[in-house]
């Protein structure tokens, strides 16, 4: 008994090691310097501004997108490390800035009606309600189209349409359907 725990713990740390090791040489060996494996999104932010002053390369753009927010009702706040905008205590909308592109984030977005096709869901199958506005450029920003998205966001959170509200209304729907096929 004390030689097959012996022997499950030698495993373990051979297991360890050859893990460490093998891993370290293949960063090694791919990694040509430190400072290209850090990405600004990897850096926290405290405030917006110091969020804005990482993403250096998008400063002016975004902004413009938090200018454009700003000049409505929504309350301005910093949540995981990110400009996040709410109204009474619910997120609304969010910014954020990447290595290629940058963008803001609508919490209810799924509501929103995209006439212009600005709208992507930034993880297919994985966000139900969430979707994004991508720019690459500061050119490509329409304050009035953008201006007009938030509007819409912001009387949709007041109205009460949420990500919540959907599920609750598809089960009520899943529910009808399953009465529906057993008295068939």
């Amino acid at each position: 008994r004390v030689w097959r725990e012996m022997g499950r713990e030698f495993l373990y740390l051979f297991y360890y090691f050859l893990f460490f090791f093998s891993s370290r040489r293949r960063h090694t060996r791919l990694r040509r310097d430190w400072s290209s494996d850090v990405c600004s999104s990897d850096l926290k932010a405290n405030t917006v501004e110091e969020y804005i002053e990482i993403h250096e390369n998008f400063t002016a753009a975004i902004n413009v997108l938090r200018d454009i927010i700003n000049s409505t009702e929504l309350v301005e706040t910093l949540k995981w490390s990110a400009p996040v905008y709410t109204i009474n205590d619910k997120n609304v909308a969010g910014l954020g800035a990447f290595k290629h592109h940058f963008g803001i984030w609508f919490i209810n977005g799924v509501f929103l009606i995209d006439e212009q096709k600005l709208l992507v869901n930034a993880q297919e199958g994985k966000t139900k309600a969430l979707r994004q506005m991508r720019f690459t450029s500061i050119n490509d920003i329409d304050k009035n189209v953008v201006l007009h998205y938030i509007k819409e966001a912001i009387e949709n959170q007041k109205s009460g349409r949420s990500e919540e509200h959907t599920s609750e209304l598809q089960s009520r729907r899943n529910l009808v359907c399953r009465l529906l096929l057993e008295k068939k």
